[in-house]
């Protein structure tokens, strides 16, 4: 176990150098630096408290999500948040999600197959909203042909999406078909991979509630012009004026960019689709660099910060965040 974790640890800090090297190459570091010292960083500040109030609509989402008949509080729903996504800047590979579904199932006593659960169906809302964000902003906006490919690949991605959530509208015969398949090699195998099945789709059960739905799209979207405007914060910071649209486009492509396996928290692959995407706006590079960075900080720092002060309230340390990561805990699944 430990010399996988290790390989893949260093494919993504392979990843990361070699990305971070393209997004340094021809930059001037003495006009980085003259960057950074004029920047207005009131700006900054405001864009810390966004991102503080954009963490705080995630809990609230979530939340709705988890749909239980005993009110959560919201103090558990954000300081889970908060150390998931703290853990995803730490660990490889997006393991942050089971130490997120591990925090609330500890505090809450819920099933925490059952939350990761919904902490995948939060992954699905953001990306369904990224592809809506992205779409609608590249109509109102003159992109470069370099992106047309990717908006090719967001919409039949956004195809994809609807598919899986048609798929499991219809969980019980979804759970049928792999329970009746796996039962043909092992019968012990297929009662757990129906439990498995059953409560991973129970997660999903949100989607067929209207009420709820609706006010999981509107914090959707009152997150997503959260994380907007954050970066139109750092934008201002550099005086660099785009309008809302090209804001849009900017962080649409950072955010695609994280899907890219790389090092705990996104070094490299952030850096360099940030410059790229500025670049296609006619934002000069080493000015482009300095912007994106500050924002790439102001994320990860804050999100660091308020991760930590919460293990530490907790008394889980980080050596526990990696052993919950490994599946060393013990469930109450």
């Amino acid at each position: 176990m430990k010399s996988k974790r290790i390989i893949q640890f260093l494919i993504g800090i392979t990843i990361s150098v070699v990305f971070l090297v393209l997004a340094l190459r021809g930059v001037q570091f003495r006009e980085i630096l003259e960057a950074l010292k004029s920047a207005r960083y009131s700006y900054v500040i405001y864009a810390i408290l966004l991102t503080i109030l954009a963490l705080l609509a995630r809990s609230i989402r979530w939340g709705f999500l988890l749909n239980q008949p005993k009110k959560l509080d919201l103090s558990n729903l954000f300081a889970a948040t908060c150390v998931g996504l703290m853990s995803n800047n730490i660990l490889p590979f997006r393991l942050g999600d089971f130490v997120q579904a591990y925090f609330l199932g500890r505090k809450e006593k819920i099933a925490k197959s059952f939350i990761f659960s919904t902490v995948m169906l939060e992954r699905l809302f953001d990306l369904i909203m990224l592809l809506v964000f992205f779409g609608s902003a590249s109509l109102l906006v003159t992109v470069s042909t370099k992106i047309k490919g990717i908006k090719f690949i967001s919409g039949a991605a956004f195809i994809a999406i609807v598919g899986v959530i048609l798929f499991l509208r219809y969980g019980k015969k979804t759970e049928g078909f792999f329970t009746r398949l796996v039962s043909r090699f092992s019968v012990r195998l297929a009662s757990k991979v129906s439990g498995w099945i059953d409560s991973f789709i129970s997660g999903f059960q949100v989607v067929r509630q209207g009420k709820a739905l609706t006010k999981i799209i509107i914090l959707s979207i009152f997150g997503w012009f959260i994380n907007i405007s954050i970066l139109w914060m750092v934008f201002l910071a550099f005086g660099i004026d785009k309008p809302f649209g090209v804001v849009t486009i900017v962080i649409t492509i950072i955010l695609i960019s994280v899907m890219i396996p790389s090092s705990p928290g996104y070094i490299g692959t952030w850096e360099y689709f940030g410059v790229f995407a500025l670049g296609l706006f006619n934002v000069e590079k080493s000015l482009a660099l300095s912007c994106v960075l500050i924002h790439h900080m102001t994320q990860y720092l804050t999100i660091l910060i308020l991760g930590l002060f919460f293990l530490a309230k907790e008394g889980i340390s980080l050596k526990e965040v990696e052993n919950i990561s490994e599946g060393r805990n013990k469930t109450n699944d």
